[in-house]
C-alpha cells in the first residue's frame, strides 16, 4: 500500500482497514497541527499569519481526506462526488466566516463556564439557530453527513470482486 497514492490520487479502491489507519493518522496530524497553530496564536498578535496557516492546513487536510474518501466510495461502487456533500459545506462555511456573513463568536458571558460540555454545546447551538441560521444549518448538515459517512465508509464492506473503479482490494494477486 502506497501512502502517497492513498493521500493524493482519486482513482482506485481502498478497503476499510487502510481507510481507518490513514483516517486516524490524518486525525492525529490535524490535532497536532491545529494545536501548534493555537499555541502560535497565543504567543503572537499576528492574526493574519495564524489565519493564513489555519486556512492552508485545513485545505491540505481537506484534499488528503477527499482523496481517501473518494477511494472508499469507489470500493462501494459509488461516485467520488459524494465527497462534496461534506467538503462543500465545510468550505462554504469557511468562506462565509471569512466574509463575515457567519461565524460571529458567542459571547463568553452568555455561556455558563461551569456547565457540562453538552449544556454548553446546546447553548451555542441555540444562539446560532437564532442569530446565525446559516451557520446553524451548515453545522447540522456537516454533522449529519459525518455520521452517514462514518457508517458508510467506515463499516460497510466494499463491493466483492472487480467493479467499474478497479479490482477488489481484498482479492489476492492473480495466479500466474
Amino acid at each position: 500500500m502506497k501512502l502517497v497514492w492513498i493521500l493524493t490520487r482519486f482513482d482506485g479502491r481502498l478497503n476499510r482497514k487502510p481507510y481507518w489507519i490513514v483516517s486516524l493518522i490524518l486525525l492525529a496530524l490535524a490535532i497536532i497541527l491545529l494545536g501548534m497553530i493555537t499555541a502560535i496564536s497565543i504567543q503572537t498578535p499576528q492574526t493574519g499569519l495564524v489565519l493564513g496557516l489555519t486556512i492552508l492546513i485545513q485545505f491540505i487536510l481537506f484534499y488528503l481526506s477527499a482523496a481517501l474518501m473518494a477511494k472508499r466510495f469507489h470500493d462501494l461502487d459509488k461516485s467520488a462526488a459524494y465527497v462534496l456533500l461534506q467538503i462543500g459545506p465545510i468550505i462554504l462555511g469557511m468562506v462565509t466566516d471569512f466574509l463575515g456573513i457567519t461565524g460571529k463568536p458567542v459571547a463568553l458571558s452568555a455561556i455558563d463556564l461551569e456547565a457540562s460540555m453538552f449544556d454548553t454545546w446546546i447553548a451555542v447551538n441555540q444562539w446560532q439557530s437564532v442569530n446565525q441560521p446559516l451557520d446553524f444549518a451548515l453545522n447540522w448538515w456537516i454533522f449529519a453527513v459525518t455520521i452517514w459517512f462514518l457508517i458508510e465508509l467506515g463499516f460497510r464492506r466494499g463491493t466483492a470482486g472487480a467493479n467499474r473503479f478497479g479490482p477488489d482490494p481484498l482479492a489476492g494477486p492473480k495466479p500466474a
